[in-house]
C-alpha cells in the first residue's frame, strides 16, 4: 500500500542506517539536499546529531531525488551536485557522478509519481532537457559549481537561451 503512494520524506537528514530495511519494504522515497551534507563541525561538535547517507540509500534500493528549498546557493543544483559526489561531512557516503544526476532527473520524476512522462529522454516522455556550458561528468569537481545552462528546454519548450547562442559571431 505505501509502494504505491511513493511517501516521500523530505530532508532526509535524519534517516539513518538502522531504519534502512524498513524504509526499502515501505517504498518510501529519500528526498534530499545536497547543501545539508557541508554543514561543519563547530568547536569541534557535529551540526547534526545523525550521521548523513546517500550512498546507503542507494545501496539500500530506496528510490533518492535531490532538490532545493534554500538560499540562492542551494538553488545551484551543480553545487549541490558537487557536494553529493564529495559529501564532506563523510566522503565514503558520496555518490558517482551518475548517481547523482539520477538523483536529480529520473530520482525526481520517480518521486514526483511521474517516471512515465519525464526523468529522461526517451520517446513520448517530456522533451526537458539542457544545454550545459562544460560537461558535468568530466569536468575537475571544484568546478561543478560553475556550470550553467545555456539552453534549457521544459516539455519541448524553450525557457531560456543564453545571450551567447543568439548573438552573431
Amino acid at each position: 500500500m505505501w509502494r504505491a503512494k511513493r511517501v516521500r520524506i523530505e530532508h532526509g537528514d535524519g534517516i539513518g542506517r538502522d531504519v534502512f530495511e524498513k524504509a526499502a519494504r515501505l517504498g518510501l522515497v529519500v528526498i534530499q539536499n545536497p547543501t545539508h551534507l557541508a554543514i561543519p563541525p563547530i568547536a569541534g561538535k557535529k551540526m547534526l546529531d545523525h550521521e548523513i547517507v546517500l550512498k546507503g540509500f542507494v545501496n539500500a534500493g530506496i528510490p533518492l531525488a535531490f532538490g532545493s528549498d534554500g538560499g540562492v546557493a542551494e538553488q545551484n543544483p551543480f553545487l549541490n551536485l558537487m557536494l553529493a559526489v564529495l559529501v564532506p561531512s563523510d566522503p565514503s557516503e558520496a555518490l558517482t557522478r551518475e548517481q547523482a544526476l539520477t538523483a536529480y532527473t529520473s530520482g525526481g520524476a520517480y518521486a514526483e509519481v511521474q517516471d512515465q512522462h519525464k526523468g529522461r529522454l526517451a520517446p513520448g516522455f517530456a522533451a526537458d532537457l539542457a544545454v550545459l556550458s562544460q560537461d558535468v561528468l568530466t569536468v575537475p569537481t571544484s568546478r561543478l559549481p560553475a556550470t550553467t545552462s545555456l539552453l534549457t528546454i521544459v516539455d519541448g519548450e524553450v525557457i531560456f537561451e543564453d545571450a551567447m547562442l543568439t548573438s552573431p559571431h
